[in-house]
């Protein structure tokens, strides 16, 4: 304010007449009246040289004497004649302590001696020597306290700042729509306070946040925290205790006065003095409510300051807040992943203002910020899964779903920058997806080999699409069919989807390549406890589109999955896929089949034998769509009676067969003999 006045006095011609101006420097160290007197006639030497004066101001300092002060005045009186001198000044505070009392009186009655001196000061805040009667400037100066600015003050203010210092970016973007909406946050902020809207008028036409933080955050280190620090030095030490409870929330919000006597261990009557005192010095407002009076900082300036060191990580909430104001959540998120996660002041409030902005939104707006995110992350594999890390561990700031934290986990692990310990909390997840992105093993095999990872990051690109509403089964056909890991993981995927007949088209697709049926093997044993389902709507399906030698390796599977788990649900499933089997297969095969099956259940405790011997009748049907039922029926109804303890019903068999028979039903823990391939010609004998 000061430096306008200045300015709109040196342009005024009349003025010039009739004024001489000494303006003072912003930080006027001065050190006595003496001190004072020699500051103002620098002034004025600096505002129009004449060598009148220099060569008084030679003369009088030349050497010191006791008739300095007087030799000043006379001068300066003189030297002013019938005009008026203004001094301007800033931080009258400051002068004050540095002239101490007694200078205060020797300037006093040089005044009002002189008649020609008028002061014109700023201060941020009233003080003693001008509150307390005692004092000789007590009541000497016509006050004007600056009133919060509204939003359009606000806006004029800063025009016309723009104007005067010849700052044309700031001007025009104070024109347009965003610049508007700068301006609004700004004064909401700072409670219209015409100095803090001013020193953040140089932050308005920062296009990124991080030059806004970093500016900001210089700001209060090298501006307003030594300019604090020197006022609360003055300041009694009760009076100090007062200011930190004030600021040691870091929310802003005033406080009654029982709680700020009790946080002080003061009585009210006590605490009330001071706080009342505080208030007269401009430190503090008060505010009834009620019966009760709430007293706040007066300067958010003064409480931003002391917030910044107390806060947590050093965190500044006026900082936040303008984040959350000037930018959406996408556009914050968009700020961090650019920047990368970094771990230091800047990064730290902008995922404060990202958390503080979630807070705010609707489930729903919540959810879509949430998929979008989840579809960049998508977007960025398999091709980078270093910025799918990054983009993850940005979004783990602000959601807390199990979700994140495993992808998180999984994708660090796949960077060779975690551990596999990490993923055990996730182990009992209830979360389909969860347990899908967390399975230890899966993980552990994809590591061995560069298409392993790339495997899982496109099964990951899959799995994230799908949790974000983007259900894209395409991007499964990226994934290497000859991977055992993902032979039935994969149409698993596909089948809980409900995309069956996806799901079926990936095994035929596994199957074209006969190598692959010991995988297709491998990955049953892996997932066969929790995919009955799977089995009958896919797998079974599936082998009415395997080719015929494909299915002479499958009709072992099928012993393999009928021994492991057959179920009264299971059981249409399970004719189905025999009576497939019959159809593809050569009559010898078919025949290696049922011999597989006979072994099978004269086992002890055989699964198969508990089917058959329920679902008998439905078998025989079965078989009379095969090459030779009567053979096949017969050879399967024997040995279901053998194995309840008929020995003669295979009395009529081959010695070999018989032999084969009684070992399988003797064993404990049978394997099959798969070495022995009984030739259906000497049944036929």
């Amino acid at each position: 304010m000061i430096n306008v006045v200045h300015s709109k006095l040196k342009k005024n011609r009349v003025f010039k007449k009739s004024l001489l101006v000494a303006f003072f420097k912003e930080e006027e160290h001065v050190s006595g009246y003496l001190d004072f007197l020699r500051r103002v006639l620098l002034a004025l030497k600096k505002e129009c040289p004449n060598p009148d004066l220099e060569e008084a101001f030679e003369q009088i300092f030349a050497s010191p004497t006791p008739e300095m002060v007087v030799q000043t005045e006379s001068f300066l009186n003189q030297y002013i004649g019938d005009r008026l001198l203004v001094i301007l000044c800033e931080n009258l505070g400051e002068i004050f302590d540095g002239l101490e009392e007694e200078g205060q009186k020797k300037l006093r009655a040089f005044l009002q001696n002189s008649g020609k001196i008028s002061l014109l000061c700023t201060t941020q805040k009233l003080f003693e020597p001008l509150m307390a009667r005692t004092f000789p400037f007590y009541g000497f100066f016509s006050r004007t306290e600056l009133k919060p600015f509204s939003e359009k003050e606000a806006w004029k203010l800063l025009k016309r700042l723009s104007e005067n210092v010849d700052d044309s970016k700031l001007s025009e973007y104070l024109n347009i729509k965003e610049g508007k909406a700068r301006v609004a946050a700004v004064c909401e902020l700072t409670n219209g306070n015409p100095r803090l809207i001013a020193l953040l008028s140089g932050f308005l036409t920062k296009e990124k946040l991080e030059g806004l933080t970093e500016a900001f955050l210089e700001m209060i280190e090298t501006s307003l925290t030594p300019y604090y620090q020197e006022q609360m030095a003055r300041l009694a030490p009760l009076q100090k205790r007062i200011i930190e409870i004030l600021c040691e929330k870091g929310d802003g919000n005033s406080l009654p006065v029982k709680m700020i006597a009790e946080k002080a261990l003061k009585t009210s009557q006590s605490i009330s003095h001071q706080l009342r005192k505080m208030e007269e010095l401009g430190v503090l407002f008060s505010a009834k409510q009620g019966r009760e009076t709430y007293y706040g900082m007066a300067e958010p300036l003064w409480r931003v300051s002391i917030e910044v060191k107390n806060s947590q990580e050093g965190i500044l909430p006026l900082v936040v807040e303008f984040i959350k104001i000037i930018k959406s959540p996408d556009e914050i998120f968009a700020t961090i992943s650019e920047s990368g996660v970094q771990q230091n002041t800047v990064y730290s409030h902008m995922v404060y203002a990202l958390r503080d902005s979630c807070k705010l939104l609707e489930s729903k707006k919540l959810d879509g910020l949430f998929a979008n995110r989840l579809v960049e992350i998508a977007d960025s594999l398999p091709d980078d899964a270093e910025e799918a890390e990054r983009l993850t561990q940005v979004l783990t700031t602000i959601f807390d779903g199990e979700l994140v934290h495993v992808l998180f986990a999984a994708l660090r692990i796949i960077n060779s920058n975690g551990e596999f310990a990490a993923l055990k909390e996730f182990g009992k997840s209830k979360s389909f997806l969860v347990g899908r992105l967390g399975d230890q093993y899966l993980l552990e095999q994809s590591m061995l080999s560069q298409e392993g990872k790339k495997n899982f990051l496109i099964y990951t690109k899959f799995i994230l699409s799908s949790a974000s509403g983007q259900f894209q089964p395409a991007l499964l056909e990226g994934i290497s069919c000859s991977s055992a890991e993902y032979v039935f993981l994969v149409p698993f995927l596909l089948s809980t989807f409900r995309e069956d007949d996806l799901a079926i088209k990936w095994l035929v697709r596994v199957a074209e390549d006969r190598k692959n049926y010991k995988k297709i093997k491998h990955s049953f044993f892996l997932f066969h406890s929790d995919s009955k389902d799977l089995w009958q709507k896919v797998l079974f399906s599936a082998f009415e589109e395997f080719d015929s030698e494909f299915c002479k390796d499958g009709a072992r599977l099928f012993l393999e999955i009928i021994s492991k788990f057959i179920e009264v649900d299971f059981e249409i499933g399970i004719l189905k896929l025999l009576e497939i089997l019959g159809r593809k297969m050569e009559t010898q095969d078919q025949f290696i089949l049922l011999w597989l099956i006979c072994n099978a259940l004269v086992q002890k405790e055989s699964k198969v034998f508990a089917f058959l011997d329920v679902n008998k009748s439905s078998v025989l049907e079965v078989l009379e769509g095969w090459d030779e039922p009567e053979i096949f029926q017969k050879i399967l109804s024997a040995s279901v009676e053998f194995a309840k303890g008929q020995d003669e019903q295979i009395a009529s068999f081959p010695l070999e067969f018989r032999k084969g028979l009684m070992k399988a039903r003797d064993q404990q823990y049978p394997q099959l003999d798969l070495s022995f391939e009984p030739k259906i010609e000497k049944l036929k004998r």
